[in-house]
């Protein structure tokens, strides 16, 4: 893949979001913005490239110092979720750090056997806050139980995957990171975590940091 000489300045990317949630200090790459695949928008301190990362990423190998994705690798099929990480780990320089947020199937599980309604109350404003967003396929009104809400995480939001520690876990390792720490919400390497990590999906969320060897 041809590498962009404009890409070579960064070393930091902000993987799987849109303009309104890019931040300053990265490379923010997603596919939600109005340009063509392969181009760079930067407005007011920000740098957003629009890419499908399934299909790659522009970068050098051992060129990027920090990876960080939150709520995106649960959109990609297990297939594309392997070739992800795999090119995550062939950007990252030796001791570099990629951190992924997504929804932890065990903290969901957990909600639904101990019907945790404070848990699915705080989903369930989620759910309205979205209603009729294209990316909420489900009416908050038909979410009425436990099995309900957690069908919806399933299910909602364009969802394919889902993961708890072990198994995602056991995926990083394949795709050749040795050691993965359960860090915790802004629980980081990264010093300025609190810069790009939002509070909004705390209570659900795992939390995992893995370093290339």
């Amino acid at each position: 893949m041809a590498v962009d000489t404009k890409l070579n300045m960064d070393t930091k990317l902000n993987i799987g979001v849109s303009l309104y949630n890019s931040v300053p200090d990265f490379l923010n790459i997603g596919i939600e913005c109005e340009s063509e695949f392969g181009s760079i928008i930067e407005k007011n301190n920000i740098r957003f490239l629009k890419q499908d990362v399934t299909q790659g990423l522009p970068l050098d190998s051992d060129s990027i110092e920090f990876i960080y994705t939150s709520h995106f690798v649960e959109h990609l099929s297990i297939k594309d979720f392997y070739s992800f990480i795999k090119e995550c780990h062939r950007v990252l320089k030796p001791a570099g750090v990629l951190r992924i947020v997504c929804p932890d199937l065990q903290k969901w599980m957990d909600a639904y056997l101990n019907k945790d309604n404070v848990f699915f109350e705080n989903y369930h404003n989620i759910l309205k806050e979205n209603h009729k967003k294209p990316w909420c396929s489900v009416d908050y009104n038909y979410v009425l139980s436990p099995a309900d809400f957690l069908m919806c995480n399933i299910h909602n939001w364009n969802h394919k995957w889902a993961f708890d520690l072990e198994s995602i876990t056991l995926h990083l390792k394949k795709c050749g990171f040795a050691t993965v720490i359960n860090t915790g919400y802004r629980n980081s390497i990264y010093t300025e975590i609190s810069k790009i990590e939002p509070q909004f999906h705390q209570v659900e969320s795992l939390y995992i940091e893995v370093q290339k060897c």
